[in-house]
C-alpha cells in the first residue's frame, strides 16, 4: 500500500491571494511616506519573499507506505520509519482557514514538525486515518529510553 498526498492547487491560490493582499496593504502604507517607485520596489520584494517563504518553502509531497512516512519538500526528502517514530497531529481553525501540522517524534523524544497546510484539510484527515491517529486502531508503541540528566 502506498498513498501519495500532494499540495492542492486551491491552497496555493489561496496563499497567493493572501500574499497579494499583504503586498497591496504594504504598498498603500509605504506610499504615504515614500515615493511611488520605492513603494513598488518594497511591495515587489515583500510579495516575492512571501512566495518564497510561504508557498515555495512549503510545497510538499507526503508518501505513506507500509513501513514509513516519506516527506518530500523540494529536493529534500525525509523518511520516518514507523518502528522508530510515532506521530501526532494538530489542526487549528481560524476565520475559515485551517492550519494542519503533523509531529514526528523519534525514540529519543526529538520532535520534527511537518507543515501540512498546503495539502488541505481533506487530505490531512485522510493522512491521519492512514497513520491510524484517528483512534480506529491500536497505536504502534515504541520503546523510549529515558536518560537522567
Amino acid at each position: 500500500m502506498e498513498k501519495v498526498y500532494k499540495s492542492r492547487i486551491y491552497r496555493i491560490l489561496f496563499n497567493l491571494l493572501c500574499g497579494a493582499a499583504l503586498s497591496f496593504f504594504v504598498f498603500y502604507i509605504a506610499q504615504i511616506w515614500l515615493t511611488q517607485l520605492t513603494s513598488i520596489i518594497i511591495t515587489a520584494l515583500i510579495f516575492l519573499s512571501y512566495i518564497w517563504l510561504v508557498i515555495w518553502g512549503n510545497f510538499i509531497t507526503i508518501i505513506v507506505t507500509d513501513k514509513e512516512l516519506i516527506v518530500k519538500n523540494g529536493k529534500k526528502e525525509d523518511r520516518y520509519e514507523f518502528s522508530k517514530y510515532h506521530f501526532h497531529a494538530k489542526t487549528v481553525s481560524s476565520r475559515g482557514d485551517t492550519e494542519c501540522t503533523l509531529y514526528a517524534i523519534d525514540e529519543n523524544g526529538n520532535e520534527t514538525i511537518i507543515d501540512c497546510e498546503l495539502i488541505g484539510i481533506g487530505q490531512f484527515m485522510e493522512l491521519i486515518n492512514d497513520l491510524k491517529l484517528d483512534g480506529s486502531e491500536k497505536v504502534n508503541k515504541i520503546n523510549t529510553i529515558k536518560k537522567n540528566k
